[in-house]
């Protein structure tokens, strides 16, 4: 509940998830994610926006398994975090974690100001 009321405030709506999944361990990571987009394909039409992926602390390889799934060959993005970080959630994390998945969505985050930059946007405006 913190993550989505940290990312309502940043002005992203984000929906409960539609489904979850246990990892046995990273040989097993292809088939749950697998399942898992089946399962979300099931109850709402349509692959996962995103996959929200909570990993235990020494878990590398289960990492870069949920990666190369999703990103790359199922092609939803995910985000990963640690269990031990969401025990102990605070609102910096869950603004941190917020624009990150923004980002994943092609969201602004900021904009950089500057007198240099605004003096260059005014030579290319005609």
């Amino acid at each position: 509940m913190h993550l989505k009321l940290t990312t309502s405030i940043l002005g992203m709506n984000v929906s409960p998830p539609a489904a979850s999944q246990s990892c046995s361990g990273v040989s097993s990571v292809v088939n749950d994610m697998r399942s898992l987009k089946n399962a979300v394909g099931n109850k709402i039409g349509r692959d996962p926006e995103l996959v929200l992926a909570i990993l235990p602390m020494s878990s590398t390889n289960v990492y870069h398994a949920i990666k190369s799934f999703g990103d790359i060959i199922a092609g939803f993005p995910t985000q990963c975090v640690r269990e031990n970080k969401i025990e102990r959630v605070n609102d910096q994390y869950c603004a941190n974690l917020g624009m990150k998945i923004n980002a994943k969505f092609g969201g602004v985050n900021s904009l950089p100001r500057s007198g240099a930059l605004e003096k260059l946007s005014a030579l290319h405006q005609p």
